[in-house]
């Protein structure tokens, strides 16, 4: 899946509208139009190189973005080298103008995606040229094709090279091709002028970037090349050219059509020809084809965001197949949809090249919402769709065409041995079985060129109708032989040789029962003495037959330590000197699948989490581990001289190292163990393992449990839980032994403790031999458990700190400390806390004064969520409070509890009303009875004796004595038995009283009749607060 990685390396530069408005006043004085040397691009390198080292600083001290990008413009501020006030920032790229005169940016995302191409071994001459013409006669299109990455990133293949030939053949012109440094922004301009085709086969970008959006703040869209030979100051004016330096062997040297059609001759008109650009976001802005379509090329096609290499390849084979055939660029584009769909990522083109279901784009409000790209073409009958408007369906009308129209027709002279099918320029041999397609007649001879590869045969250079007649031939039988244990089964394999076959998937098991052994697949040469690596053929996988007799033999695995014993494994729960071993890494419920089969960015998926419940692994109680395969081991090994491991997995025949190609959450795969990104350093930190990336020190191995997959993450996640075995590893065979060599299981153990060791003991089941093995002490487990010694007794904002208890023992840590409890919070009086002194933060209300009785106590009704205001500033403390605001007020300080019952007496409350739930919880509390059996009256005006009390009745109805200090209370024997003659009770008032939660009025007086105010009932419940703290 390589190709699906996006052409489009997100080198969103931003620097377009900002550093047109400064870059002139920058550079004016030294000339325009002057040339730029090495020397200035070293000096711009100079500041690219040290961008790194200040990144990874930065991110050891603040892992966020904003300090990472903080610390590069506060170092890019400090270079001479940087023209004062020219570094900006765009999301988490910085532009900068150097005194040179060089419009720079970096961004940290194309460090990265540079940083993890991987170049590939390449001896294309940097220039090619090769003509096609007929008899000597140059009467065709010349073919131009530009690959400035080819080499230097493996994701750039031989397609386009074969493809241009291709189109350069047919038409009979001249193929030119450059690649590398040789791509300069002046080659590229005399391709334009002069061209009948010309390929960009690039990286491309705009200057906007937000997340995964490049297009909609976009001014301009960008080709990417790798030399910046050429260029001029005058180029890096106004944001029409662009360089980024990288850490690799990539450089990005942005250029838009303004600045390619600066570099054609003043008076020089393109040749009418087509730009096919085969880069990202190409059509995402008129950036790139308006300049040039106004120096008069035919048409231009390109894409309207990032495209995969493999929707790519399919869009152009199929519109080349079509324009060869003689179309117009409309026909090949509607041959191209109604083969490929209209975007990247269509069902078309996910089938045909095997791409997983989660790429595909279905619907069009899919594709468009996935940003998938849309093929767009401008020429003189297609206008631009507008910026904005490229994500969608066009039609096409454009009527340039290569080659002159004539007809092609197929078939086969010996229909009885296969048939043909014809597809455009493209014929596709369909030989029956035990036949092959050996050649092909065109009729009339040298009316067209064919090119065969295997069954398919591409047919150019139409010089008038014509027929090509495949032929087939008989192929030669074979037989496949497998050689398998005793236990085994597997019957021969009849083909032909050159065909393929389906390895099987044997029956039966071994009745060798030495080891443990597992079926690999199959070899092509034994393996008698056991390997810890061999060459292997899967079941399942296709074999290309080469003899009419072959012999393949089953291989087989055991996992074992180097003298043949099954490995013992333990729980890793304290530090060590060297982390060197053997270790299955488990995050969650889930271990690492380290069999080779899941590599690359997959590790990062949930294809290598597999439960541990599917893996026959057992831990017990103790932490001993058993029934441990080697496809879930690493083997760690420290790197010497250093305190840098590599984690190697175990299960994988080739080297496979863990890695952590980029500064990004994804787990990753490397082959190079000495590379800097399969470095890691492991430490035992907080009870637990840390494994970080020694590159990405931010980054550490964890397991997303939400997710269900490793990653290196800089946020916590789940930590790893390590089980370390004796070293073993995977072997190798396809000769089998027999049992008499020692088969030991578990027999007796001795657990250790925090403090002394302890053993394990081990029985053959063969022979009753026994041996032990050393358990090491387990050290002390501090984690979150507190003791009874308190370290720091708790503040108005912290809890109480407890010195940590070991969770196996007794032992208490003399300097880890836990967090128990609850911080006493603040205690206000005129607004200063008494214990610490903090100030009341500022009311929020305007309404509400700084000296006011009630001030404190709104303030804390407002942080206890008692009251929101009547608004988000006014309080109105001194409007009158309604019976149904005080019930809610009540049952917002008590916490909002949930009545037993949702039902009421009252006919004159609405179940939806604010203070529904509050009503009955007030209700269920005897809190309230209403006014009546059947009334509330929710909007009356609550009294000063209503008031105390419901919360009088709130706190319990207590029995209060003392005397009684006022005299509008009614207090006596009002009914001959002791009880007041006023339903609310001397006892309430007593108990506000006492508890200072109401005054009178005057000394003598209470006003018990008197409408309470929001003021005075928030008042009233702070003060019962305080109260009831006290109490405690």
């Amino acid at each position: 899946m390589q190709q699906l990685f996006k052409r489009m390396l997100s080198v969103l530069l931003a620097v377009a509208v900002l550093l047109s408005l400064t870059v002139t006043a920058f550079a004016a004085d030294d000339g325009a139009d002057a040339a730029l040397t090495a020397a200035d691009y070293a000096a711009a390198d100079a500041l690219f190189n040290a961008l790194e080292d200040v990144e990874q600083t930065a991110a050891r001290r603040d892992a966020s973005a904003d300090g990472r990008t903080q610390a590069i413009c506060d170092y890019l501020n400090a270079q001479d080298a940087v023209v004062p006030g020219s570094v900006e920032t765009s999301g988490e790229r910085i532009n900068w103008m150097t005194e040179q005169g060089i419009a720079c940016a970096y961004s940290p995302r194309l460090e990265q995606i540079a940083a993890a191409a991987e170049p590939t071994a390449d001896d294309t001459p940097d220039v090619q040229t090769r003509s096609y013409a007929a008899r000597g006669t140059q009467h065709g299109r010349d073919v131009y094709l530009f690959q400035p990455y080819y080499g230097v990133d493996r994701s750039f293949t031989e397609q386009y090279q074969k493809e241009a030939q291709r189109v350069a053949q047919a038409s009979e012109g001249t193929y030119h091709y450059y690649k590398g440094d040789a791509a300069t922004i002046d080659a590229v301009a005399d391709a334009i002028t002069d061209g009948g085709v010309v390929f960009f086969d690039s990286h491309g970008s705009t200057d906007y970037e937000n997340g995964e959006d490049y297009t909609s703040g976009a001014t301009t869209s960008y080709l990417c090349l790798q030399t910046g030979d050429g260029l001029t100051k005058a180029d890096y004016d106004g944001g029409h050219a662009v360089y980024s330096s990288t850490s690799g062997s990539m450089k990005y040297f942005l250029v838009d059509g303004t600045v390619i059609a600066d570099h054609m001759d003043a008076d020089a008109q393109a040749n009418n020809g087509l730009l096919w650009m085969a880069i990202c976001l190409g059509m995402a802005t008129d950036g790139l084809e308006k300049p040039l379509m106004d120096r008069g090329l035919g048409a231009v096609y390109g894409y309207s965001q990032s495209v995969t290499f493999v929707g790519d390849y399919t869009f152009e084979a199929v519109f080349f197949d079509s324009l060869l055939g003689g179309s117009t660029v409309a026909e090949a584009i509607t041959d191209m949809k109604t083969a490929c769909g209209a975007w990247d990522c269509s069902p078309q083109i996910c089938q045909a090249n095997g791409m997983s279901a989660n790429y595909q784009m279905t619907t069009l409000e899919e594709a468009q919402r996935g940003r998938a790209a849309f093929p767009i073409v401008v020429s003189a009958d297609d206008t631009y769709p507008g910026h904005g408007n490229v994500d969608a369906l066009q039609d096409v009308n454009s009527g340039w065409a290569l080659l002159d129209r004539y007809a092609l027709t197929a078939d086969t002279d010996t229909p009885e041995h296969g048939s043909v099918t014809q597809r455009g320029m493209t014929v596709t041999a369909n030989a029956n079985t035990g036949y092959y397609a050996s050649g092909y007649t065109v009729t009339p001879e040298g009316a067209a060129t064919v090119l065969q590869n295997g069954n398919t045969f591409r047919i150019s250079a139409l010089r008038q109708d014509c027929k090509v007649t495949i032929h087939f031939a008989a192929k030669t039988p074979a037989a496949v032989h497998f050689s398998v244990p005793d236990g085994v089964t597997q019957p021969d394999v009849a083909g032909y040789i050159g065909d393929p076959i389906t390895l099987p998937q044997p029956t039966g098991t071994p009745t060798a029962d030495a080891q443990d052994y597992h079926f690999v697949g199959w070899t092509t040469e034994p393996v008698e003495t056991p390997a810890v690596s061999a060459q292997v053929l899967r079941a399942g996988e296709r074999y290309d037959v080469t003899g009419a007799e072959t012999t393949l033999y089953a291989l087989y695995q055991y996992f074992a330590t180097p003298d043949g014993r099954t490995p013992a494994f333990s729980t890793v729960t304290a530090d060590t000197d060297d982390w060197s071993g053997t270790y299955v890494l488990r995050g969650g419920d889930s271990v690492l699948h380290c069999d080779g089969t899941v590599y690359g960015a997959a590790l990062g998926s949930t294809a290598a989490a597999v439960p541990l419940a599917n893996t026959g692994i057992t831990v017990d109680a103790d932490g001993n581990v058993s029934g441990v395969f080697g496809t879930y081991t690493v083997q760690i090994t420290r790197v010497p001289g250093t305190e840098q491991y590599t984690i190697r997995l175990g299960g994988a025949m080739s080297s496979l190292y863990l890695a952590c190609r980029s500064n990004s959450d994804q787990l990753n795969s490397d082959v190079d163990g000495s590379s800097s990104y399969a470095r890691w350093l492991i430490s035992w930190k907080d009870g637990r393992v840390v494994i970080q990336n020694a590159r990405f020190m931010a980054r550490s191995l964890q397991f997303c449990a939400d997710k269900q997959y490793f990653r290196c993450v800089r946020s916590t996640e789940t930590p790893l839980t390590l089980y370390r075995g004796e070293t073993s590893g995977l072997w190798y065979t396809t000769q089998l032994q027999s049992a008499h060599e020692h088969q030991y299981v578990e027999s007796a153990r001795r657990a250790a403790t925090c403090t002394e060791p302890g053993w394990v003991e081990y029985a053959c089941t063969v022979c009753g031999g026994t041996y032990r093995d050393t358990l090491a002490p387990l050290g002390h487990a501090f984690h979150d458990k507190a003791s009874a010694a308190c370290a720091q007794e708790a503040t108005c904002t912290e809890p109480a700190q407890y010195y940590v208890q070991c969770d196996r023992c007794d032992a208490v840590s003399e300097t880890l400390t836990v967090a128990a409890g609850d911080s006493l919070g603040h205690s206000y009086q005129n607004g200063v806390c008494v214990r610490c002194g903090a100030l009341m933060p500022v009311m929020p209300f305007d309404d509400v004064p700084d000296d006011a009785y009630y001030t404190e106590a709104v303030y804390w009704a407002k942080r206890c969520g008692i009251t929101n205001g009547v608004s988000s500033t006014c309080f109105a403390p001194n409007a009158t409070c309604t019976r149904a605001q005080s019930v809610t007020f009540l049952w917002n300080a008590a916490g909002k509890p949930e009545p037993s019952s949702l039902t009421v007496p009252f006919t004159d409350v609405s179940a939806d009303a604010y203070y529904y739930k509050a009503l009955c919880w007030a209700v269920e509390r005897k809190i309230t009875n209403g006014t009546s059996g059947t009334t509330f009256s929710p909007n009356g005006i609550v009294t000063r004796a209503q008031a105390v009390t419901m919360m009088w009745r709130a706190a319990g109805s207590p029995d209060m004595e003392g005397e009684f200090p006022f005299a509008d209370v009614p207090f006596g024997d009002g009914d001959g038995h002791g009880q007041p003659l006023y339903w609310y009770a001397d006892q309430a008032v007593l108990w506000a009283v006492e508890n200072g939660v109401a005054s009178g009025t005057t000394e003598t007086t209470f006003s018990p009749d008197t409408p309470c105010t929001r003021g005075q009932i928030a008042t009233f419940l702070y003060r019962a607060a305080q109260a009831e703290t006290s109490a405690k």
